[in-house]
């Protein structure tokens, strides 16, 4: 699946396309999760799934500062336990689950808004 592309400021990072290689970001292409942000692309290869995504990981997707964090959760919507959510609003950040290729374009379109965005992307065939 291609992305459209958003105008983005220079230098910013945005997903190009995402499809059975992976996420491609740049000249880069990733088959594992992935923390992103707009400027740097953190590898997070213990994370298979969305009960894998835990406090500390997103206590390290809040050292950007951005206004929400967004969880693709792989091919399809899944919902974060009771727990989860508990503590991702303990955190104090918004915490948006969709599904993976969502995420992706949710995270370009805040991006050319100049809104400071994080995102943790479980890639699709991993679900």
């Amino acid at each position: 699946m291609d992305l459209v592309r958003h105008p983005t400021s220079a230098g910013l990072l945005s997903i190009h396309s995402i499809g059975a290689e992976g996420i491609r970001i740049g000249d880069q292409c990733y088959q594992q999760t992935l923390l992103l942000t707009g400027s740097e692309v953190m590898l997070l290869p213990q994370v298979k799934c969305l009960a894998d995504i835990t406090n500390p990981l997103i206590e390290s997707a809040l050292l950007s500062n951005p206004d929400v964090v967004l969880i693709g959760t792989g091919d399809t919507l899944l919902r974060p336990s009771r727990k989860q959510y508990l503590d991702w609003l303990n955190a104090g950040v918004g915490v948006e689950p969709m599904d993976t290729h969502a995420a992706s374009r949710t995270f370009n379109i805040l991006l050319s808004e100049a809104r400071l965005v994080a995102a943790i992307l479980i890639p699709p065939a991993c679900n």
